[in-house]
């Protein structure tokens, strides 16, 4: 990631949002519309119920769509959708290589920027990192009752 920070200690994972969140004005003008209203979305960043932190994601896109849901049981869930997909890059980190691309991998935190196609979303992961790059992306947040 270019600007959030992750970093493995003992006690955990530290991730600081800031250095990306102090970029976020400049960067926003520069996004088309769906990531910008992604980005936007209230609870995006406060590492709760519309943060992607703590999330979990099988790194495997079908008919462009990510799709994240909860280890806790929460009813949300969230699909992305990315239009005019020019690039998919996924990263196993799993040493032993029993977690693969088929079990969910649970996201550390996200990132967005601008790209010459449209823009980037690097999503990392304790077993991995998934980056695409694409025009533009459609999420929603849905209830698993709905």
């Amino acid at each position: 990631m270019k600007y959030v920070v992750t970093e493995h200690e003992e006690s955990g994972v530290r991730i600081d949002v800031q250095p990306y969140l102090g970029q976020l004005p400049t960067l926003m003008s520069q996004l088309p519309p769906g990531a910008r209203s992604f980005l936007a979305e209230p609870g995006h960043f406060s590492f709760g119920d519309r943060c992607l932190h703590d999330m979990v994601v099988v790194p495997v896109l079908s008919d462009n769509l990510l799709s994240f849901g909860w280890t806790n049981g929460a009813d949300d869930v969230l699909t992305i959708t990315y239009q005019d997909l020019s690039r998919i890059e996924i990263t196993n980190q799993d040493p032993d290589g029993t977690g693969g691309d088929t079990h969910p991998w649970e996201v550390i935190f996200d990132e967005i920027l601008p790209a010459k196609t449209g823009c980037t979303h690097e999503i990392v992961c304790f077993e991995g990192t998934v980056f695409i790059e694409f025009a533009d992306l459609h999420a929603t947040w849905l209830s698993q009752g709905e």
